[in-house]
This record gives structure tokens, sequence and C-alpha cells, in this order.
């Protein structure tokens, strides 16, 4: 998935964004980290490390790709074969998710909540800087406190209580999904 990646961030700078790199599509969404939480756990021979990466994707990598179904209108590019991609790699999402969840070994939440968290925080922080130094529309896990959500339901969220407040509403959802989803998870395995 990573070559197919390079690939897609090839064409939409070249092809779509005629030599120019386009920041909205930087890898680094909630739907990209499964990506390199997989590379990560086949190259550690931490077992720790391993088992963080298995929580992550059986919990926020799983809610992730199975959310992007609920709203599917960022999968549609103007070139078909990377609208195709998109559907693939957010069902491998659910599968790797279904797949992790069977042989992670650690129960807790804590290590794949730790990930989320890392992660999100250094999005923002790409966020704000690209946004700064750009202008560009950059929204990484769709928390750019800069930028006016436009997530589904969110936005509208937004329009009563505020940009910001809607962001950490939505932000703090993905915690609460991430944690049902572990907590189904674990009761199915002790049935």
């Amino acid at each position: 998935m990573i070559i197919f990646e390079i690939i897609k961030q090839l064409v939409l700078t070249f092809y779509v964004g005629k030599g120019t790199y386009q920041w909205f599509y930087f890898p680094f969404q909630l739907c990209s980290i499964p990506m390199y939480a997989c590379l990560l756990a086949g190259l550690t021979k931490k077992q720790k490390v391993l088992e963080a990466c298995r929580v992550f994707l059986s919990t926020f990598g799983l809610l992730g790709g199975i959310c992007a179904f609920l709203d599917t209108s960022g999968f549609h590019y103007t070139v078909v074969a990377l609208t195709v991609y998109s559907y693939v790699w957010h069902v491998m999402l659910i599968l790797i998710g279904v797949f992790s969840a069977f042989v992670r070994k650690d129960k807790s939440f804590i290590p794949g909540l730790f990930i989320f968290v890392i992660c999100s925080l250094a999005a923002e922080l790409l966020n704000i800087l690209v946004t700064i130094k750009t202008g560009q529309d950059i929204n990484m896990f769709y928390i750019n406190l800069l930028v006016p959500t436009y997530q589904v339901v969110v936005m509208d969220v937004a329009e009563v209580i505020g940009n910001i407040p809607a962001i950490l509403l939505y932000w703090l959802s993905c915690i609460f999904g991430a944690f049902l989803i572990n907590a189904a998870e674990r009761l199915f395995k002790n049935n």
C-alpha cells in the first residue's frame, strides 16, 4: 500500500496538480496512519510496539475504515484509478482491523489511544504550519483549528457551537468510538 500511496501522491502532484504538491492529500489522515502502523509492526522486534500497533489497527484503524463509508465523497477523484484505490484501501482498513483484533494479545485500549493522540498532535501541528506557510487547505485528521470543518455532521454542529468546540467534540467522539470497538472486541473474545 505504501507503493500505491507514493504513486497516488505522484499522480496528484504531477497530473492533477500540474506540478504543484497538493497538501490536502498529504497521507497523514486517520485512515493513512494504519499504513505506517503496519509498516512499523512489520519492522519492529519489540513486542510492546507490535501490540500497540495491533491495538491501534483494531480500534482506531477499524473505526476509520468503517466511518469512511458513511460519507464516501472523499473517495472520489478525477482519476478513476485513485477512486478505486480509495475504496480498496478503506475495505483493507476494515479487514486489517478485524485481523488485528483477533491476533492482538493486549486487551488494553491505552496503547492505541497513545498512538492516536501522538498522531493527532502531529497532524494539528502540520495543519497549522502548512496552512500558515502555504495558505493551502490542509486538514489532517479533520482537526485543523484554522479551517472551518467540512466533516459531515460535524460542520452542522460547528454552526451551533463553533468550529473549535465542534472539532474537539469530533476528536473526542473518535476516541469514544474506538473505545467502544475495543470493548466489543474484549466482549467477543471473552465469549
